[in-house]
């Protein structure tokens, strides 16, 4: 039985089969920097619930601290007694993920956080039900 020569490295199909074992090393090569320099990115996350008060109104606030903007829904506004502020000139959808209907923006309201008063604005967003 002949030995089995070795394939042409310069053909096409030992091309692609190279770069896809390089492309993986990288890949390898990029896990570990993460778990070595950003672990905290591979545990589970905690969602952040605070008790909050806006407009005299005790409720759990969800704490986003990536969010661009902050937001409430049509229910919880009406619960607190702000819909009468939405300015409906600042309406509109917002898309993303998926889209939803933008009623407005309350320019200011109370919000109370641990004993702290601050104004706060916010974007009244149409909940899509799950």
């Amino acid at each position: 039985m002949r030995a089995r020569q070795n394939p042409d490295a310069d053909s096409v199909e030992n091309q692609i089969v190279m770069e896809e074992v390089i492309r993986q090393e990288r890949v390898r090569e990029n896990l570990e920097m993460a778990y070595e320099n950003y672990p905290e990115s591979f545990g589970s996350v905690t969602m952040l619930y605070v008790n909050a008060t806006v407009n005299d109104v005790p409720l759990k606030a969800f704490v986003d601290s990536g969010a661009q903007v902050t937001i409430m829904s049509p229910a919880c506004a009406q619960r607190c007694g702000i819909m009468r502020l939405v300015d409906t000139k600042f309406g509109g959808i917002a898309r993303g993920v998926g889209q939803a209907r933008i009623w407005g923006r309350v320019h200011a309201a109370d919000i109370v956080l641990g004993g702290l008063h601050l104004p706060c604005s916010f974007q009244i967003i149409e909940v899509q039900a799950q």
